[in-house]
């Protein structure tokens, strides 16, 4: 059966969850210098093709990012321009070949306030959920708390939801972490109920196929969250 086509997905000048994965599960990042290049990259496809980034981390084997294109096209060619830009180089540094991406990116669509509460935290976490510290994330620029990297800054333009937050960055920024210790308090209840296998409250099990290979992102159960959603997705001017 044909695949749906990517465009079919994107709804231009809304929000989407976009997810890169290494392709066999490969490493993307091996060093902060590599991190560093991978958002410098961003940076620059931002100005050249027309991206707003609004929430990001970078995983060891995958990225999360919420950005918005301004048109259908724009969304693969920004992912296209950062990819194949961080794969030569990363292939030439390893003396590696071969794809680096897998072929076909997850880009869902954001078309409620809703779920864009729902997915800038989920963006931001991503490291935490298994132990790792938020560093290249725009966790402390939503928060407050901690650092990131000045790219990571130049990079992000601040969604209108979390702008909704507060009348100040201060406001915002605690109203946010408000938000987040609700979300860890969820998953330390999960650990004590199953500790296991614990599944995130507000998020969906990851499918399996019989082979027990992964089918997609754990989807976010946005109607079941009790989350601020003052502010306004709307589209881009």
């Amino acid at each position: 059966m044909p695949r749906t086509p990517r465009h079919a997905h994107v709804l231009p000048g809304l929000p989407h969850h976009v997810v890169l994965r290494g392709n066999n599960r490969r490493n993307l990042f091996s060093s902060p210098g590599d991190r560093a290049h991978f958002v410098g990259l961003c940076l620059r496809s931002v100005h050249l093709v027309g991206c707003l980034v609004h929430a990001l981390a970078l995983m060891t084997n995958h990225v999360h990012l919420v950005l918005t294109p301004v048109s259908v096209e724009v969304l693969s060619l920004w992912v296209k321009d950062v990819s194949q830009r961080y794969a030569l180089r990363r292939n030439r540094q390893r003396n590696a070949s071969g794809k680096l991406f897998e072929q076909r990116y997850d880009a869902l669509p954001i078309e409620s306030e809703r779920q864009l509460a729902a997915t800038v935290p989920y963006v931001d976490l991503n490291p935490t959920r298994i132990g790792r510290a938020n560093v290249w994330t725009t966790y402390a620029l939503h928060s407050g708390e901690g650092a990131c990297p000045e790219l990571v800054r130049e990079l992000w333009t601040p969604s209108s939801w979390w702008l909704g937050l507060g009348a100040d960055e201060a406001s915002r920024q605690q109203r946010y972490r408000e938000l987040v210790q609700l979300r860890r308090e969820s998953w330390e209840a999960d650990v004590v109920k199953a500790p296991r296998r614990v599944i995130p409250v507000g998020y969906e099990q990851r499918p399996t196929r019989p082979d027990a290979s992964r089918v997609a992102e754990p989807g976010v159960a946005y109607e079941s969250l009790d989350l601020p959603v003052r502010g306004v997705a709307s589209k881009c001017p």
